[in-house]
């Protein structure tokens, strides 16, 4: 398999109930599970339509008529507060922003040849998008012949994010190679205003401890698809799976630490992913713990059917690959995994192949130049 695509379904639409840890909160009790209110394996055959072509159902998508009233009505806040305060933290309003470079482009409709005729495109486009604008068609896969520009509106977090953001705004602090002080970081978004010399890792912290998906307190469906060099399908897989925010909790009780576990040993994050799909990989489940400490590696184990045994799993193992696919556990992460200085070295032998060097070393150092 030389080729991989993921294709998410389910990601978010609900809260991780139980089964997680060894604690359940009495504030964690009154979620219901969202496997009684959103399609899950168990319910597939009734809620086929969804898994084969989800745009119907994503299109009038309301979390309003998913999510039962109960548990909506604790995510709704006011939204002119929401507006007020993260602009204060931010220090600007987006749509004042609007108009300063290609003032004569306005909102409307336009085509690639209104972009190939226009210099101010090129001003307001990252180099990418802007490259990708073009005719449509084979064999321009990807192309945007066509687009819309929309009026530029202000977007915010919900109210207790940003009021932890504000709280904590003054507290905390970088060490002085640019990783976070982790006990000093109390929820919220870390860094409103990046700046400094380790300006590039404030954002990155910023994207680390992101809040989405209710601070990733979630349960998630999704469909690994791999494709061949000749773009005919060898892996077709399906995982069900939960993810709960330990550490730092400031919009779904209980708020702080989760249990008094997490907060002894500095949990941050902890996952359970099982494989449904193929029959040769059905049932496999791994579980992963992730660290505030950036020195403390993630844990991780795994239960192999065909064993009948739990195995633990070493850190170099979130590099090899997943399933019978072409991604690794670190891949996934995308640009969430945590940043650690230390970090497992990939060897390249003299014989050309890889090794895996059991010493841990300081990577690279992102500054602002």
């Amino acid at each position: 398999m030389k080729y991989m695509k993921m294709i998410l379904i389910g990601l978010l639409i609900g809260f991780s109930a139980a089964v997680m840890g060894p604690v359940v909160t009495a504030a964690q009790q009154q979620y219901p599970d969202p496997q009684t209110y959103f399609p899950s394996v168990a319910t597939m055959d009734e809620n086929k339509m969804l898994f084969d072509d989800p745009r119907p159902v994503l299109k009038n998508l309301s979390l309003k008529k998913i999510v039962p009233k109960g548990l909506y009505d604790k995510l709704v806040f006011d939204q002119e507060e929401m507006k007020s305060l993260w602009s204060e933290l931010v220090g600007f309003k987006a749509p004042d922003m609007v108009g300063k470079i290609a003032q004569e482009i306005k909102p409307g409709k336009y085509t690639y040849k209104d972009v190939q005729q226009t210099a101010g495109f090129k001003q307001l486009m990252y180099q990418d998008l802007y490259n990708r604008i073009g005719p449509g068609g084979p064999p321009h896969i990807g192309k945007i012949p066509e687009f819309e520009i929309i009026p530029t509106r202000q977007y915010y977090w919900a109210l207790p994010i940003a009021k932890a953001a504000k709280q904590n705004i003054s507290k905390i602090k970088l060490d002085g190679q640019g990783y976070l002080v982790w006990q000093t970081y109390q929820g919220g978004i870390a860094f409103p205003r990046p700046s400094g010399p380790f300006k590039a890792q404030q954002i990155m912290y910023n994207i680390d401890r992101f809040p989405d998906g209710w601070e990733r307190n979630v349960w998630l469906g999704g469909r690994a698809t791999g494709l061949n060099g000749k773009l005919k399908v060898d892996f077709d897989g399906f995982i069900v799976g939960r993810q709960l925010r330990l550490g730092n909790r400031t919009l779904i009780e209980p708020h702080g630490w989760f249990d008094n576990r997490a907060r002894d040993q500095g949990e941050a994050q902890v996952g359970l992913t099982m494989f449904v799909a193929p029959r040769d990989q059905a049932g496999t489940v791994m579980l992963g713990t992730i660290y505030q400490d950036p020195n403390k590696l993630t844990q991780g184990f795994m239960y192999i059917p065909a064993f009948r045994r739990v195995r633990k799993m070493s850190s170099t193992d979130t590099q090899d690959a997943v399933g019978g696919q072409d991604q690794t556990i670190d891949d996934s992460g995308g640009w969430s995994q945590k940043l650690s200085p230390c970090e497992i070295s990939l060897q390249i032998r003299s014989d050309g192949g890889e090794g895996i060097s059991p010493s841990l070393h300081r990577p690279w150092m992102v500054q602002n130049t």
